[in-house]
C-alpha cells in the first residue's frame, strides 16, 4: 500500500481546503460572493463554483481572488495564522532546492495521472 494519496484523494483534500478557506476569508471580511467576484474580475457564478469546490483555478485566478480578499495566495490554501499550517509552510520553505523539485515532480505526476484517468 502506498503512503502517497491517490490523485482523487489529493484533489479532494485540496478542493475542500480551498473551499473552506475561501468561504472563511470572505465571511471574515463581510463580503458577498458577488463582491469578491467583481473585484477578482470574474462572474459570480464562476466564483461560486470555485468556492464550492466545483472548479479548480490556476495561479493567475488564485492571485486575483487573493487580492480581492485582501489576502495572499498561500492564505487561500493554508490558514497562515494557524500554528499547524504555519509549521507546514515553514517546513516546505526550509527544504533544499532538490527536495522542492522532488515534491514538484510528485505533484506534476499526480496531475499527469489525473489527466489520463
Amino acid at each position: 500500500m502506498s503512503l502517497l494519496p491517490t490523485t482523487d484523494e489529493f484533489r479532494g483534500c485540496y478542493n475542500r481546503g480551498m473551499e473552506l478557506r475561501l468561504k472563511e476569508l470572505r465571511k471574515q471580511r463581510g463580503m458577498t460572493q458577488r463582491e469578491v467576484a467583481d473585484l477578482a474580475g470574474m462572474s459570480v457564478s464562476y466564483y461560486t463554483e470555485i468556492e464550492n469546490g466545483k472548479k479548480q483555478i490556476n495561479a493567475h485566478r488564485m492571485d486575483r481572488i487573493a487580492r480581492a480578499l485582501g489576502a495572499s495566495p498561500p492564505d487561500l490554501i493554508l490558514d497562515t495564522k494557524n500554528p499547524e499550517d504555519l509549521a507546514l509552510l515553514e517546513s516546505i520553505k526550509s527544504l533544499s532546492d532538490q527536495q522542492r523539485q522532488l515534491i514538484e515532480g510528485m505533484v506534476a505526476q499526480l496531475k499527469a495521472n489525473d489527466s489520463q484517468g
